[in-house]
């Protein structure tokens, strides 16, 4: 697999390429496709030379999509998994080094495109289990049915509420939080149309009025940390406090491969920016600003001076953020392929991983 004449690197053509061809593909499949594309296609006779080539397609790939957080984490796991199983054991050749090591990488391709069935079927079994009507906080279920709060669109999140749906006796009500993307609902709601399932969608500052009305809150998540706490869109930290405040549980679920060693204070580490939204503020509320192709090139956060009266003027700062930090101790429990973890289970699930 050779580089292109345009600078862009082969595999993450073949990235690219991957997606293209399936565009419900997570990013993060892609590029574990194209990075195992790399290693079948490499022609490199020994274990230094093979790790060496893992690591540089790895490195191509994170730089391409580094504001992916999945796919950070994702190659980082899949590159450590893979120098994990070069250096493992003695082997007698080095094809049966490189046979053990597509084997490791065929062996993620494969649970990656599993994992939402499987944690569909994790999360409602617990869910199913857990909130009967013998449960306080859901006796009501038997009458009324399940009551879910989730934000925005995430693939997984609609794997377990189809689930829940097709599984529940019960009907299921869904409450969707819009945030900044309206986006993120149309494709949500297109994605039900054909589900039996009560909508009901509200704004930002509607949270705390409807919390007290559902059973618990569901979310996806971009990254999952060492520390147990989760980085997803914005207004998940907002969602999960009120529901906290509350005592309505607050369900995480992730894929295996949005796990990610790195152990952040705050939200202010890992805090990502977004221009798309700050354009849109700037024309809800009439203040001239910077275009959105503009935004989309530049920097993330501008202001501009309106003129208020004759005298001064104001200093207008638009800021918007396309995800946020959620600390653990907000998050009930974490779906993923190999069951339900504990906020303070996810250090350990990764050192089995690494």
């Amino acid at each position: 697999m050779e580089d292109s004449g345009d600078g862009i690197p082969a595999v993450v053509q073949k990235c690219q390429q991957i997606i293209s061809e399936d565009k419900d593909i997570p990013y993060t499949v892609a590029a574990f496709k194209a990075l195992t594309a790399v290693l079948e296609e490499a022609t490199v006779t020994t274990i230094m030379e093979l790790r060496e080539k893992i690591k540089n397609a790895t490195d191509q790939v994170i730089e391409s999509f580094y504001e992916e957080y999945s796919v950070v984490s994702g190659c980082k796991l899949f590159l450590s998994t893979l120098i994990e199983v070069s250096a493992s054991r003695s082997f007698s050749s080095f094809s049966s080094c490189r046979d053990a090591v597509l084997t490791a990488a065929k062996r993620w391709i494969e649970i990656s495109q599993t994992s939402r069935e499987r944690i569909a079927d994790t999360a409602s079994s617990f869910i199913q289990t857990t909130h009967t009507p013998a449960d306080t906080h859901s006796s009501r279920i038997s009458c009324e049915g399940m009551r879910i709060m989730t934000l925005g669109y995430s693939r997984v999140v609609l794997a377990v509420v189809k689930k829940l749906i097709s599984a529940s006796p019960s009907p299921v009500s869904l409450t969707v939080l819009q945030g900044s993307d309206v986006d993120q609902t149309r494709t949500l709601l297109s994605k039900l149309r054909q589900q039996s399932v009560k909508i009901r969608i509200i704004t930002d500052g509607d949270v705390i009025s409807h919390i007290k009305s559902v059973d618990f809150v569901l979310c996806g998540a971009e990254c999952v940390f060492k520390s147990g706490g989760v980085l997803n869109r914005q207004g998940t930290h907002q969602l999960a406090f009120i529901a906290h405040l509350h005592s309505v549980p607050v369900y995480i679920a992730a894929e295996l491969y949005k796990f990610d060693s790195s152990f952040p204070l705050d939200g202010s580490d890992i805090r990502k920016e977004e221009g798309k939204g700050i354009s849109k503020l700037q024309e809800s509320i009439g203040i001239p600003g910077k275009t959105r192709e503009e935004m989309a090139r530049g920097k993330c956060i501008t202001s501009d001076s309106v003129a208020v009266g004759c005298r001064r003027e104001a200093e207008v700062e638009y800021v918007c953020y396309s995800s946020d930090y959620t600390p653990p101790g907000y998050i009930s429990l974490i779906f993923t392929e190999y069951g339900a973890l504990t906020p303070g289970g996810v250090a350990v699930e990764l050192m089995k991983v690494v």
